[in-house]
Formats: C-alpha cells, structure tokens, sequence
C-alpha cells in the first residue's frame, strides 16, 4: 500500500520474498515481515508481527548506480517483540517540496 502524497509504502510479506515498489526500488526478505518504506525521510522500518524471529535480513536496492544494501537485522525481543527497527541509509531521500 501506497500513500502517493506521503511517499510512504507498507508492505506486507506473508513469506521471504521480493518486492518492486516501482522501477527503482526494491526490497527483499528472507523472513515474513512487515517493511514500512518513507521516501522523503530515507528510512525503512522493519518489523516482525509474529514476534518470534530473532532477527532478519533486508536487502534493499534503490535505482541509484551502486545504491543496493544489505543488512542483517535484529528483532526485538520480550517485551519489545513485533515492535519495529528502524533503518537510515538503504535508500536515498526523495527530494519533496514537503522539506
């Protein structure tokens, strides 16, 4: 799901998988997880809503030359399982006349 004005994305993945936002960005698992993606901030949250993975990875590519990270990710744990960790620097802000 989109929110066009925004610049914000959730996606849901039910599995590991691979997502393309649009012809630049994409973002793929390796766990079900929940992505929360704000283009104008630059930053990604990730989440784990059955709150039992001990951590994830997140590969994120951006369309930028070069521009496509991976990271390893560790989930909270009790009592802060399924809340979300925030990712900087996997994509580049989105230039906005919100700023």
């Amino acid at each position: 799901m989109t929110h066009k004005n925004l610049y914000i994305t959730g996606i849901v993945f039910h599995n590991a998988g691979t997502f393309s936002l649009n012809k630049d960005i994409t973002v793929t698992v390796d766990n079900p997880s929940m992505v929360l993606i704000n283009r104008i901030t630059g930053i990604i949250s990730v989440s784990d809503p059955s709150t039992k993975l001990p951590f994830l990875n997140i590969t994120v590519k951006d369309g930028y030359p070069g521009n496509t990270s991976t990271r390893p990710v560790n989930l909270p744990t009790d009592p802060y399982a399924g809340t979300s960790v925030r990712l900087e620097g996997m994509i580049q802000k989105m230039k906005s006349d919100k700023q």
